[in-house]
């Protein structure tokens, strides 16, 4: 009896280990990132912010930020050393800059209110283009800029009747729009068509346009002429950012999150909490990602860029910059 007994345990003992083995595992819940750096503080002197917005990563691996309440961009190294700034008032007193996006030549785009500006590297205006109001190639509250592959810019655009995008060529001459619009041009009627209220915009390795629509909680794949191609469920998406293997990394807004999916809209982990201690977030207004994958987020309310690495050691540092807090690989 004893035999049969321990015949019986060692069978159903390889029939879990088999099912174990052969059955696939759910990816780990434990968060494979860590807080490597953090920066910022609410002010307007140099490497201070006054809530800071959309960010990017331009040639040189240099993290542009938009100093949203101080209505500059500035310029760091991705160890937060400040490099420079330059102001975004432009023509009008109050440009509350938020989009950013870079072009392959360094050509930095910037949305302020009701307005597309580029600039050159250097931060000098090169042009500007827009205005306020409900036509085609005019803006109400511009939230978010992509940029293709030949040039042509997206410009998410909403009001409190709807939501659209507008796409534009280089330079700023209007091509089509998809979402809500106005019949009329009257920015108070209530808008047509299917509404997007525009978190986020982003364009895929394979040249179509990711929009976050956080009154849908989706993320949404467009093509470049506007026909849906997928959608994904996402909280409040907000600013996206891709690494170099195509995955998305989508601000979660209001819920204090950032959201990583697959290039096909697989979830595979989310990282923060609400709060003002390390790796959380009152408002995750931006993120950005650089060439080694460290991930760049900023915390709107807490006027502060922190840094991610993957699997990182903790330790602490003072630079001579400022206190920054680091953690090491």
């Amino acid at each position: 009896m004893s035999v049969v007994k321990s015949v019986r345990s060692t069978s159903w003992l390889l029939l879990a280990v088999w099912v174990v083995m052969s059955t696939p595992q759910r990816a780990s819940a434990v968060e494979p990132v860590a807080l490597a750096a953090q920066w910022g503080s609410l002010g307007s002197g140099p490497g201070q912010f006054h809530w800071p917005a959309q960010m990017a990563i331009d040639s040189d691996g240099h993290l542009l930020v938009v100093d949203h309440g101080n209505n500059r961009v500035q310029k760091f190294t991705t160890d937060g050393k400040y490099l420079g700034e330059w102001s975004v008032y432009g023509d009008t007193p109050l440009a509350h800059p938020f989009g950013l996006t870079i072009a392959g030549d360094g050509t930095i785009y910037v949305l302020t209110d009701q307005r597309v500006r580029k600039f050159t590297p250097s931060g000098s205006l090169i042009q500007l283009w827009g205005s306020w109001g409900a036509c085609d190639g005019q803006f109400m509250s511009p939230t978010a800029i992509a940029l293709d592959n030949s040039g042509n810019a997206y410009v998410g655009d909403n009001t409190n009747n709807g939501g659209r995008v507008e796409k534009f060529t280089d330079s700023g001459l209007f091509i089509t729009k998809w979402g809500s619009w106005s019949t009329t041009c009257d920015p108070g009627e209530e808008w047509t068509g299917p509404n997007i209220r525009v978190g986020g915009l982003l364009m895929t390795d394979s040249g179509n346009l990711l929009v976050g629509d956080y009154d849908t909680n989706a993320v949404r794949e467009y093509t470049t002429t506007g026909d849906l191609v997928t959608q994904w469920s996402c909280s409040n998406p907000g600013s996206m950012a891709k690494d170099a293997g195509g995955n998305v990394y989508i601000a979660g807004d209001a819920t204090d999150k950032v959201h990583v999916f697959s290039s096909a809209g697989t979830p595979l982990y989310e990282f923060g909490s609400h709060g003002t201690g390390d790796g959380q977030f009152d408002f995750v207004a931006g993120v950005a990602v650089d060439a080694a994958g460290d991930i760049f987020v900023a915390d709107l309310n807490n006027h502060r860029i922190q840094k991610f690495a993957r699997n990182a050691a903790t330790a602490a540092k003072t630079s001579s910059w400022g206190t920054i807090k680091y953690r090491y690989r």
